[in-house]
């Protein structure tokens, strides 16, 4: 999904219409390489049942794919004999919005006095969460119309012109998306911000 449409360009760029056609295909091209380049859509996503792999033997910290996490609605482990059980947030571990699931030490048995740890075998540990923030998206949306309403003004990145007998001189990156220093020094303060 686009992080902006072509009424964003048009009124980013000032003009009272874009061709939606050219505009669209621009947003989703700009957008795509913005998820590229943070490594994920910060689009806010509902994950159910997902199937993860157990950490590292004996660790008590498990990273769920994708940030910032805003919510988790249940955690699953499965047991040696296949069964699943489910966790109580607060008594059997937290979480924070990095993605860390921490299992709480105290939620061992007395009798068994052994910090609790994930099990370590492939898909052992099913969780249901919600990644991604809608407060995010603002410098995101800014962003990406930065880069698209460059690429729909120049869509050959023409570097220089001249009149007089006719010198064009192109990008090495004719017609390619590429987000400015400025534009990922904003998207990684989001992502330092989110993993903070």
């Amino acid at each position: 999904m686009a992080y902006a449409t072509p009424a964003d360009l048009a009124g980013f760029l000032q003009v009272p219409s874009v061709d939606t056609a050219s505009a669209t295909l621009i947003l989703q091209l700009v957008s795509d390489e913005i998820d590229a380049y943070v490594g994920q859509s910060l689009d806010q996503i509902t994950v159910t049942a997902l199937l993860l792999d157990g950490p590292a033997a004996e660790s008590s910290q498990l990273v769920l794919p994708g940030f910032p996490v805003t919510a988790v609605t249940s955690v699953e482990v499965q047991e040696r004999d296949g069964t699943w059980t489910l966790l109580a947030e607060g008594t059997d571990y937290h979480w924070s919005t990095s993605g860390v699931v921490q299992r709480i030490f105290s939620s061992f048995d007395p009798n068994d006095p052994v910090q609790p740890a994930w099990p370590t075998w492939a898909q052992s540990v099913r969780v249901s969460y919600t990644r991604g923030d809608p407060a995010v998206l603002g410098p995101v949306k800014g962003v990406c119309l930065s880069a698209a309403g460059r690429m729909f003004i120049n869509p050959g990145s023409l570097q220089s012109e001249q009149n007089g007998g006719m010198s064009l001189r192109y990008g090495a990156k004719t017609g390619s998306v590429e987000l400015s220093i400025l534009e990922q020094r904003v998207l990684d303060r989001l992502t330092d911000h989110v993993l903070a």
